[in-house]
């Protein structure tokens, strides 16, 4: 039998699942109360699709809205929600940068291990030729 909890954990788990709301809950890490037009820019998407993921964290009870005339403004429900965010954060691998330090970090390898034997280079077989040059072709007989 499944463990009673697993089916909220579960959907817990759905919510921060998608790239768009985990970004959205990173932005809002910074404690302020965000538009619902600012949002998007951060995880560069357009307003509808923010506004059915933020939907989504708000029904999730993750994050929620006040609203000021016709300003939308969202953060997250409280201090455990941040904790949340933040512990999951460190137990997510490293993000991928440019230069690969962090693949190389994950991996544990170290650079200077990794040499190339230059001699080996020079070695190589040439390339096998599809073609003949023209001048090494046996002449057409008639």
């Amino acid at each position: 039998m499944a463990h009673p909890q697993a089916p909220s954990l579960a959907a817990l788990a759905a919510l921060l699942a998608h790239e768009t709301r985990a970004t959205f809950c990173l932005a809002l890490l910074d404690g302020r109360a965000w538009t619902a037009s600012e949002l998007p820019r951060t995880a560069q998407v357009s307003r509808p699709t923010a506004t059915e993921h933020l939907n989504r964290l708000v029904e999730g009870g993750l994050l929620t809205e006040v609203r000021q005339g016709r300003h939308r403004y969202l953060k997250l429900a409280d201090d455990r929600t941040g904790h949340l965010i933040e512990e999951l954060t460190a137990h997510a691998p490293a993000a991928p940068d440019e230069g690969g330090a962090a693949l190389r970090d994950h991996l544990r390898v170290d650079p200077a291990d990794l040499t190339i034997n230059a001699g080996a280079l020079g070695e190589r077989p040439a390339p096998n030729r599809t073609r003949q040059p023209s001048s090494a072709r046996p002449a057409a007989s008639p």
